[in-house]
């Protein structure tokens, strides 16, 4: 069974580990074997558990309800996407949800749990499912990760010293990727401080320090080289001008130089769901 990763993030899909799709099985309590008979078509409800529900497997309906975590005030459902899946030979995957908001609840943990959709209707007793803990952080956390060593195709984000609201400002004026950010700096450094506005000049170092140890391959490389000679041809080009009385070419100035589940376990009397 595939397991869920120790931290998940907002605004990304569910994934196990391995970036594999989270897998639902219902098996026989017994036997441990996957239902492939009677209810193994069965519709499933994923939901969000306190992370300190540790009840062994003998939970009532009831128990597990009262786990379920409830959303913030003023914030929606905790989980968007297909929250209904359905099994098929009493296999499932979860392939399309997400975490809408960071969860701090009783503890910093909490689980991804599994429950049938109207249980009654099947005339089986078949328990609830659960993962085990993990923790749920921003996607903002995930994005800002520093690359000791950012590559040209990172979002600018990944470099030290930008984040929050300096991230977005950048990206308004064009400046996503690292790789944006460095053809600036080195074409035209003034234009760069004046995108990014008032900053200290300990940040601007800081920044500027992490940018330069970019990982940039040949082609990378051999574009910068093109550009760089392009701006620099352009800013050396003398200014020509045509003198009215002798139709002469008169020089007017000279070269200027250029300036980043575990599985959901499902247990009954009858049959288990894992």
């Amino acid at each position: 069974m595939n397991n869920l990763p120790q931290r998940n993030y907002t605004d990304s899909k569910i994934e196990a580990e391995g970036g594999e799709p989270l897998r639902i099985e219902l098996r026989d309590a017994e036997n441990q074997h996957i239902v492939r008979g009677e209810g193994s078509s069965m519709k499933i409800q994923i939901c969000v558990l306190h992370g300190d529900f540790e009840k062994e497997e003998d939970w009532t309906a009831e128990e597990f309800d009262k786990q379920i975590v409830i959303p913030r005030e003023g914030k929606g459902p905790l989980l968007k996407g297909d929250k209904i899946i359905t099994l098929k030979d009493g296999v499932a995957y979860i392939n399309n949800v997400e975490f809408t908001d960071i969860i701090k609840g009783r503890t910093k943990q909490v689980r991804l749990g599994a429950k049938i959709v109207r249980p009654n209707s099947i005339g089986l007793d078949i328990r609830e499912g659960r993962s085990e803990p993990f923790r749920v952080l921003h996607r903002r956390v995930k994005a800002y990760k520093k690359h000791d060593r950012p590559s040209m195709n990172d979002e600018v984000s990944r470099l030290r010293g930008i984040g929050g609201k300096l991230c977005d400002k950048l990206a308004s004026r064009g400046i996503v990727s690292v790789k944006d950010f460095l053809q600036l700096y080195k074409t035209n450094e003034a234009s760069l401080r004046e995108k990014i506005g008032k900053i200290a000049e300990k940040s601007w170092n800081k920044i500027i320090a992490h940018v330069k140890e970019c990982d940039v391959d040949d082609d990378d490389e051999e574009e910068e080289r093109v550009k760089q000679h392009a701006y620099k041809n352009l800013n050396g080009l003398k200014q020509i001008a045509i003198d009215t009385t002798t139709h002469g070419l008169v020089e007017t100035s000279s070269t200027s130089t250029s300036t980043g589940v575990q599985t959901a376990q499902y247990g009954g009397q009858d049959q288990t769901l894992q």
